[in-house]
């Protein structure tokens, strides 16, 4: 069995750049071998998406005029009882008609 060296929570700034496995305390063995200094001073970029994609989008828009049309029924169920989901009527994104 090999002994392993724990990796960091976070990667330093040169491992980070040079998108490599950051690992053995500081200095880290990435920057000792590529003679660096190693260093954690950037900040961590946000993640996730920035807006709502346009089917969901879409899908909220409708179910909100929905609700705003009928508002003594529950829009759920009212689709469900009628045969028509929500989602059978979400427009394809990205998708060329003109094949």
């Amino acid at each position: 069995m090999s002994a392993r060296s724990p990796a960091t929570k976070t990667a330093c700034d040169g491992c980070k750049i040079r998108k490599i496995r950051c690992r053995d305390g500081h200095p880290c063995q990435g920057c000792r071998n590529s003679r660096i200094k190693c260093t954690y001073l950037r900040a961590q970029k946000p993640r996730g998406p920035q807006r709502l994609r346009f089917a969901t989008q879409y899908l909220i828009d409708q179910v909100q005029r929905e609700v705003a049309a009928q508002p003594s029924q529950d829009p759920i169920l009212s689709s469900e009882s009628q045969g028509t989901g929500i989602t059978s009527q979400v427009p394809a994104v990205g998708r060329s008609n003109d094949l």
